[in-house]
């Protein structure tokens, strides 16, 4: 099967639209990582940024390292506990599955 070949008018598109996904999906790692007025706001970023459209095709173990405090060893953990495999997508994420992970972020201080 080859690739089908584009316009440079569909390539530029392609770009362009790409450009855009990448920039929404650094802007929402940096929002996550923000400073917050209490101890529950990363939890509470972190749920808002599950239900976010522009997060639905990230890996749940990069959106929990963007959290501040956590590093690899502590999500990877996070995921184990809540039955989550690393490399899964947050749109592949089971309602049980948000709901564990949640927690897992609710229980971090």
């Amino acid at each position: 099967m080859t690739t089908p070949e584009l316009s440079n008018s569909q390539r530029l598109g392609a770009a362009a639209k790409s450009l855009q996904v990448r920039q929404g999906r650094a802007a929402l790692l940096l929002w996550v990582s923000g400073d917050g007025p209490g101890p529950a706001w990363p939890a509470l970023r972190f749920a808002d940024a599950l239900s976010s459209d522009v997060s639905q095709g990230m890996r749940v173990l990069r959106l929990l390292l963007a959290l501040p405090g956590i590093g690899p060893v502590k999500a990877r953990r996070m995921l184990l506990r809540a039955g989550i495999d690393p490399s899964r997508t947050v749109r592949r994420l089971g309602a049980n599955q948000r709901a564990a992970l949640l927690d897992e972020v609710a229980k971090y201080k």
